[in-house]
């Protein structure tokens, strides 16, 4: 793994990079301050004629119109059907399995009106959360998971919207994040959790863009494991971890050997592509 700008789709039979996928929060922006360098870099990539650019993320903390409406705040264009959220595929999890969420995150506006949400609960959905992530809603999950009358033909009751153990907040440290609670109620429960965002292959598979293969799809994102390992083993033929947001030093010793690269930042990540790209129709 180097930040050169060697070949990233070294796969047989690839015609190189067509699809990009972002992360959002510290690949773009930290909080509501985008990386410097990011909004031109995001530009450029939508620019490009032989590209097409999809915005995926773990974020549960806000609803997708929220999320639209801060990345339009700070610079960013992106169109709705080209946000792809974790939230999003829980709520599509949910109706397809006709399951009453208890819900603990801060906003559930992705799913009113789509599943139901007042008791009887037959189910537990944690997401990043810092207002309810507590006893009180700790406890309840628990007894909720706990009761014996859940249907066994149903799949796991215990729901992650993702399960990242930390992240970089906005005051620029590091913050726990859902996965510590989501452990904690499988350690109490014995039952283990369902995955719905990074780094699930299921989600990752439903990113496919158009008709172009994961393996002509680049992931550019700041978490090893969640964002370019889970791409990785999911069949994209490239990913880059970029050193911003939740980057610690020595994070891609975590990586296995595969098509990767390390970057600064989005910058950086962007101009491998984008020479790539020239490489590919020369």
């Amino acid at each position: 793994m180097t930040s050169s700008s060697a070949n990233i789709l070294p796969k047989q039979g690839s015609t190189g990079i067509r699809a990009v996928l972002l992360d959002l929060s510290g690949t773009l922006h930290i909080g509501d301050k985008p990386i410097p360098g990011a909004l031109a870099a995001v530009q450029q990539l939508q620019s490009h004629p032989n590209l097409q650019v999809r915005f995926l993320t773990n974020t549960s903390k806000s609803s997708s119109e929220e999320l639209l409406n801060q990345l339009t705040s700070m610079g960013f264009s992106v169109e709705p059907e080209h946000l792809i959220t974790s939230v999003l595929a829980t709520r599509n999890y949910l109706q397809r399995n006709n399951l009453r969420p208890f819900c603990i995150m801060e906003d559930v506006r992705d799913f009113v009106g789509h599943v139901p949400l007042d008791p009887p609960h037959d189910c537990v959905v944690v997401g990043l959360a810092p207002s309810k992530l507590n006893y009180e809603h700790l406890n309840s999950a628990f007894r909720i998971l706990r009761n014996d009358d859940h249907d066994t033909k149903k799949p796991s009751p215990l729901i992650a919207i993702h399960r990242a153990n930390y992240l970089r907040d906005v005051d620029g440290e590091l913050s726990l994040g859902p996965g510590p609670f989501v452990t904690a109620l499988e350690s109490t429960t014995n039952i283990s959790a369902v995955v719905m965002g990074k780094p699930s292959r299921a989600f990752f598979e439903s990113t496919a863009v158009d008709d172009i293969p994961l393996s002509e799809t680049c992931m550019i994102g700041d978490d090893a494991l969640q964002d370019i390992q889970g791409a990785i083993d999911a069949g994209m033929g490239a990913a880059i971890l970029v050193q911003t947001g939740k980057y610690l030093a020595g994070d891609e010793g975590k990586l296995k050997e595969g098509s990767t690269r390390v970057c600064p930042s989005i910058v950086e990540a962007t101009q491998i592509i984008l020479e790539q790209c020239t490489r590919a129709a020369s």
